[in-house]
């Protein structure tokens, strides 16, 4: 039954399909696949403890270069730590709202603040000072700030779309060629290749680059986007939208693919070193997937039942700012008396493909509970088998596969690891 049901849903991913547009029918697709294919579950121990900044709502996080953490509030301004949030100093020294939706940490000492209502403020000393930067910048709602690669800085508002500064915030002049310029715009993310993202409310995902100053649509129109993510890694793209939960950009095919995460108001995204992604959403605390926003599990322990509306990973820990409770940190644990070492594998697993889109090779890694004779299967979009490589018989314990794609064509393809009794399949794109 379960190869029955993957073969339908390969069938059904071949049709053809509009740039930027998502099926309306995807989204149970991809629930019937995360259940067909027995996707392994986060077996890893992550847990979350409050940081010495509580009982406060917290918009916004950044971090400097030298390890620096702000959190900006709802009410109480600024406030910066030097040692992963076990001290906290409220530094609010010129800042006449204290109102803050947005941070951006430029160096250890250049800081942007936005605000709800009164602009920019610049500090050109780590936080203990603030002026107002304000010139031209009629929409003063501040939702997000961004370094962009040209070393701008721009600037999303409440209803008046993209505002952009060349002189370090000095001046600012609209920004929104091909953008309605009546926009909300929540985040702005830069991808690897130096593109600019926008998500807008209601108005979709816009993007801009190589030298163009227009944006582009890229799709999601009528959708409330609140937070994107270009992943370095991958190059993928994921959005998170106000009660449509998570989507994911395929470059390779152009489609906007749902998550088996709808229905749930994501606020914002952040990926560790070892490509898990985060998601903070309001009501559902905190996600994370470990195959490119495609799966998601929660990762709760230790979090109150409050809205997370940030995240931001740094010096190993993954910090989320809280609706109600401040400031939380999180890192995975080892259980007591435990190395790690010598111990028999608890489950059978298989992860995602590394690096992922890919060309022409990448490396498979999985986990076997037990020793099994091993297959790995990939089949393209269509259900129809292109390679089948027989690794032979393996120890219990962690594995690798390496895949070549010799004359496969760019595309979306599936690869399916069979052990003794077992399988699971995941996802991959090849490009050319």
């Amino acid at each position: 039954m379960k190869l029955i049901l993957l073969l339908i849903l390969l069938g059904m991913l071949s049709s053809p399909r509009v740039a930027g547009q998502v099926s309306p029918h995807l989204r149970q697709e991809r629930l019937n696949a995360s259940i067909a294919t027995d996707f392994p579950e986060n077996n890893r121990s992550f847990s979350w403890q409050p940081t010495a900044l509580t009982n406060l709502a917290i918009n916004a996080l950044s971090a400097s270069q030298g390890g620096t953490l702000y959190a900006g509030s709802e009410q109480d301004g600024v406030f910066r730590s030097n040692d992963d949030g076990s001290n906290w100093t409220q530094i609010n020294n010129g800042l006449t709202n204290l109102s803050v939706y947005a941070l951006e940490a430029l160096s250890d000492t250049r800081l942007f603040a936005g605000t709800n209502g009164s602009g920019v403020f610049y500090s050109q000393d780590g936080g203990n000072t603030w002026l107002p930067r304000n010139s031209g910048l009629t929409h003063q709602v501040i939702l997000k700030l961004a370094s962009a690669p040209d070393s701008s800085l721009l600037a999303g508002t409440q209803d008046g779309g993209i505002y952009r500064s060349v002189d370090g915030g000095i001046s600012w002049f609209p920004y929104n060629a091909g953008i309605p310029g009546s926009s909300t715009v929540y985040d702005i993310a830069i991808r690897p290749d130096g593109n600019v993202l926008a998500a807008t409310r209601f108005n979709g995902v816009y993007t801009q680059g190589d030298g163009n100053l227009n944006w582009d649509p890229l799709g999601l129109p009528n959708v409330d986007i609140r937070a994107l993510l270009a992943i370095p890694s991958s190059g993928l793209i994921v959005a998170g939208a106000w009660y449509d939960g998570i989507y994911y950009y395929d470059a390779a095919s152009a489609v906007w693919v749902a998550s088996n995460l709808p229905n749930t108001h994501v606020m914002d995204f952040a990926e560790q070193p070892d490509r898990r992604i985060f998601a903070a959403t309001h009501g559902w605390g905190v996600y994370v997937s470990e195959d490119g926003g495609y799966n998601w599990v929660p990762q709760n322990d230790g979090l109150p039942n409050v809205g997370v509306w940030c995240l931001i990973h740094l010096n190993g820990y993954m910090f989320a700012g809280t609706s109600s409770s401040g400031v939380y940190r999180g890192a995975e644990t080892t259980p007591t008396g435990l190395s790690g070492r010598g111990l028999i594998p608890s489950a059978f697993e298989l992860s995602q493909n590394y690096p992922n889109p890919f060309n022409p090779t990448t490396t498979v890694p999985f986990r076997l509970e037990k020793p099994a004779g091993v297959r790995l299967i990939i089949s393209n979009a269509a259900g129809q088998i292109v390679r089948t490589l027989d690794a032979g018989f393996r120890e219990s314990g962690d594995h690798q596969l390496r895949i070549e794609a010799g004359s496969l064509p760019s595309g979306v393809y599936f690869y399916t690891l069979q052990a003794g009794d077992l399988q699971a399949t995941r996802r991959m794109t090849l490009l050319r």
